[in-house]
């Protein structure tokens, strides 16, 4: 039997960004013939392994099998055709420059070691490895699901040890765009405002801190700037990214005193929040078309950003985000998300920017819309998962909220009833080039799924 941390160093060396999954998908094909098991893998690139451990139950294991991949300024590395250069940094598996893929190759390793057990007393096993979840979950949505009979699942995409996901918000992308009517740039002065430094953040796991949206802070500067007309405007470039910064150039009245002015004083009202953002003013000379931009300054500063329903606590239940707004050839496009663990919350907040919208002219589209899946008040899973940590190691679980998709929102949308906890070894910094991921935690992660895998058979 290999270990958790043998098979990761394996996978390690297997190129596997998103939609490139081919080898990973090669490598988990060729662990199932050599340990005789039953495995079937479909275009997207999929694999589903079962193994038949005589038991009484069925649980699925699952995780993904690609890997956000990021490189450091001057590290040249090719992630289609090459895999990670590793090292170990004291309790710590590290990359040489770039990101790790522990996300979620660590996932797929704990579910190999488990596979490779001859261990008694397993349940009958179901380990799903998905594609593409680190962009689309395309393979999660395109998974056949009638090959699976598990009605429970262990999810190992986590972050912390001793921790069990329990419930993960969806997400619905929605596009805003509307043709500006053009000016002449004859209207007063033309200045280049520029906001920058903000913190910024995930549009999930930071929306309840309050961060300052960078479009937001521009659009609220502009408002009291007396703006006759916008010549350019651009912000962010994620739709789940806080924007961190903005900048427009536009033509007002006021005098260049009185304008800086403003900046100063929104400076100030962001710096009452924590940040301390760059904001910067100056005369510009510019020539050609300019926009009416009044319907889209009304729509962005009466735009609700962050929390719009929360549970007792604080958590976030239903949140928005204003991620990328962008004025091109006389058209300004704005890409906007909404985040909800409950559907009528869902609805009732994109109704209500649709109804916003409208107000202000400008077209409304709902795009990708990704489910997700609710807290079991009666939760197996959570039960064998909680009593086996405390069996090994004396503590107790801690349960959380995510307020992000996680694939187990898609499973929950294909299997009626599913009963569904995440879990993971200890992770810091993911998608960065700083990702690492404790040693340690990981052998003691493998002995904690094993041993609430046998609870779990027991549990008839």
């Amino acid at each position: 039997m290999k270990s958790a941390c043998e098979f990761f160093e394996e996978i390690m060396a297997i190129p596997r960004p998103s939609g490139k999954e081919e080898k990973i998908a090669d490598y988990l094909c060729q662990f199932a013939k050599e340990n005789g098991l039953w495995c079937s893998r479909d275009c997207y690139n999929n694999v589903i392994i079962k193994k038949d451990n005589g038991g009484d139950r069925t649980i699925i294991l699952q995780a993904h099998t690609d890997m956000v991949c990021v490189a450091a300024d001057g590290i040249e590395k090719d992630f289609e055709k090459e895999g990670i250069d590793w090292f170990i940094d004291g309790d710590f598996y590290r990359a040489k420059g770039t990101s790790l893929g522990a996300d979620d190759g660590i996932g797929v390793a704990l579910i190999l070691a488990v596979l490779s057990s001859n261990q008694n007393g397993l349940p009958n096993i179901e380990a799903v490895l998905t594609s593409q979840e680190e962009t689309t979950m395309l393979g999660a949505s395109k998974l056949c699901y009638a090959q699976l009979t598990g009605k429970h699942i262990i999810g190992l995409d986590g972050v912390r040890e001793g921790v069990l996901e329990v419930s993960s918000a969806g997400m619905c992308d929605i596009t805003l765009e509307k043709k500006l009517n053009a000016n002449t740039l004859q209207q007063g002065k033309m200045y280049q405002l520029k906001v920058e430094g903000l913190l910024g953040g995930h549009s999930g796991g930071d929306i309840d801190k309050g961060r300052v949206n960078g479009i937001t802070l521009l659009a609220n500067i502009l408002n009291e700037c007396d703006v006759a007309s916008v010549a350019s405007l651009v912000g962010g470039n994620k739709i789940n990214v806080i924007p961190s910064s903005a900048e427009c150039s536009f033509s007002s009245n006021k005098k260049v005193e009185e304008l800086q002015a403003v900046c100063l004083k929104y400076t100030h009202q962001a710096a009452k929040k924590g940040e301390h953002p760059i904001i910067t003013l100056e005369e510009v000379d510019l020539s050609g078309e300019s926009y009416d931009a009044k319907d889209v300054l009304n729509f962005i500063t009466s735009f609700k950003q962050g929390v719009v329903y929360s549970m007792e606590g604080g958590f976030p239940i239903t949140s928005q985000n204003m991620g990328v707004a962008q004025l091109e050839n006389g058209k300004i496009k704005i890409l906007l998300s909404v985040r909800s663990s409950d559907k009528e919350k869902e609805a009732r907040a994109i109704e209500a920017i649709e109804k916003l919208a409208t107000e202000n002219g400008f077209s409304f589209s709902l795009g990708n819309c990704v489910p997700f899946f609710s807290y079991k008040e009666n939760s197996l899973v959570r039960e064998v998962l909680g009593e086996a940590y405390t069996q090994l190691f004396g503590k107790k679980v801690a349960t959380h909220h995510v307020h992000a998709g996680l694939e187990g929102g898609v499973f929950a949308q294909k299997i009626p009833d599913l009963d569904i906890c995440v879990m993971a070894p200890d992770l810091y910094d993911i998608h960065s080039t700083n990702e690492r991921v404790s040693i340690s935690s990981i052998v003691r992660t493998q002995k904690w799924l094993i041993r609430a895998l046998s609870l779990f058979e027991q549990s008839i």
